[in-house]
């Protein structure tokens, strides 16, 4: 059998590997700013805050987290981690925050 493609070279997978924990530090990192700031929300606030959310990402143009997907999220880690993989999701949540008055 005939083989398609070639090993991927030593300087290769170290790129890959680099990359791949550089990505996992920076959504840890993520994580570590959001958690805080929407777990302190009330049941009402968090329920406003997925709403502000999802109008935030529309109206910057921003890939957005599907209403479904957001109206199923029961807890803050749950949206934290829906959220930490969107781009700009601190300064969207900074937004949502200050539209909230929080």
């Amino acid at each position: 059998m005939k083989q398609i493609f070639n090993r991927p070279s030593k300087k290769m997978l170290h790129f890959l590997s680099t990359t791949i924990f550089q990505l996992k530090k920076q959504t840890a990192a993520v994580e570590m700013s959001l958690l805080p700031k929407v777990k302190a929300l009330s049941i009402e606030e968090f329920e406003k805050f997925k709403w502000l959310l999802q109008f935030t990402y529309f109206r910057k143009s921003l890939p957005n987290i599907s209403w479904s997907t957001l109206e199923c999220t029961e807890t803050a880690y749950q949206l934290v981690v829906l959220m930490e993989h969107k781009p700009q999701s601190l300064e969207v949540t900074e937004e949502v925050l200050m539209d909230m008055r929080i």
